[in-house]
Parts: C-alpha cells; structure tokens; sequence
C-alpha cells in the first residue's frame, strides 16, 4: 500500500551518505546513517527543477507510480526543509533546535539526489508546499516556548511514520531502478528520524509531567 503525504525533498546523483549535525541531547543518536548533508539553499527547494506542479492528491496512495511517488516526497521534503527553518528559530529547547537544523542538512541532501535523478527521468516535481503542509506550517506559527516545541516534534514523528510506510513501499515494489534503489538509501535515514523524534517527543512528555502544579 502508498502512503500519500510524507517527509523528504528531492536531488543529488551520487550515493546516499548522510552526515548530519549533532543533535545536543544525551539520549539522541547524533549520527545519521546514509546521506551527505548540505548547504540549505535559501532561494528554494526545488527552483531548478522545471515543469508545472501537478498539485498534491492527483492520485490515490494506492496507484502511485515511480512519479507520484518522486511528488509525494518532494511535497514532504520542502515542508520538512521549511518546518526545520521555522523551527531552528522558534523552539524553546535547544535540543529542538539542534534535532531541527539536522533535519533540513539531511533533507537538502537527500532533495539533491533525487532532483537530478528527476531532472534525468524528465520527472516533474512541486516546488511548494501542499495545502496540508501549509496550514502545519501556520497553526506552528501560532505557537510558541515548550508548546511550540511539542506540536513541532508531533508533527515530526507523524510525518516520519508516514515518510517511512512511503519509502518502504517504494525500496519494495518500485519498477524504475534509480528511484527504487534512491528510497532504499535513504530509508535508514528516515527511521532514525523517527527514533530521534520519538525520544525527543519523549523527553519534552516527562517535562510536562514533572513540572510543579500550579495548585
């Protein structure tokens, strides 16, 4: 079965060497197998990729082809790439923070994989975020401090449950070489980021938890 929305950006030819920056708390595995993290490109996601965007839902999860599936993960990279952003500048916590600045170096280097592999396959891929993405985007805006924090690492690990089912799904059963073999790369960097998300989603409860009542 397909997976609809997801977490991922689109690019780079050369195999999947992820090495990302450090995430600052104890209990988070700071190293991240598979992709070589690099620069963020301020001008845009996918400014380089051309052809109209299809828009988000064209097809079902279930009738995603090798290009649906190169769509589904270019919509979730440039939103995982922007929530980094905004979260780099808004979380409270500075393992928030470093977990965030992580996820846009691995997601800027896995988008630059798959983008040439898009740009060779004549694949169309979206530059913006789908409509679902934008309105996470705002209610985070609307947030802020440890509650800005917890609504961003929920929306991570619920992201990444999805990016996960998506790629594996893809590595499994997918007919075009190059994309099979690009999501069977980069999976084992999406479920550490689940791992990360959830230990960290973990870590932000027990403070919850153990913070003095206000009676």
């Amino acid at each position: 079965m397909r997976v609809s929305a997801v977490v991922i950006g689109l690019g780079m030819a050369g195999a999947i060497t992820i090495s990302a920056a450090p995430v600052a708390a104890q209990s988070v595995d700071p190293q991240t197998p598979g992709i070589q993290a690099l620069p963020w490109d301020p001008n845009g996601t996918n400014a380089d990729i051309q052809g109209s965007d299809p828009g988000p839902g064209a097809e079902s999860p279930d009738e995603l082809d090798d290009a649906g599936f190169a769509r589904e993960a270019a919509y979730a990279g440039n939103a995982e790439i922007a929530l980094g952003h905004l979260a780099e500048g808004r979380a409270a916590s500075h393992d928030v923070r470093a977990f965030a600045r992580q996820m846009v170096a691995d997601h800027t280097a896995v988008a630059n994989r798959l983008k040439a592999i898009a740009r060779r396959e004549h694949m169309r891929l979206p530059a913006g975020l789908d409509p679902t993405d934008q309105q996470t985007r705002v209610a985070l805006t609307n947030d802020e401090g440890a509650a800005f924090d917890r609504a961003y690492i929920e929306s991570q690990i619920e992201a990444h449950e999805r990016a996960v089912e998506l790629f594996e799904d893809e590595a499994r059963e997918g007919p075009d070489p190059a994309i099979k073999q690009f999501a069977a790369d980069a999976l084992p960097t999406l479920q550490h980021h689940l791992a990360m998300a959830r230990t960290l989603g973990d870590q932000l409860q027990a403070s919850v938890d153990e913070a003095p009542s206000d009676d």
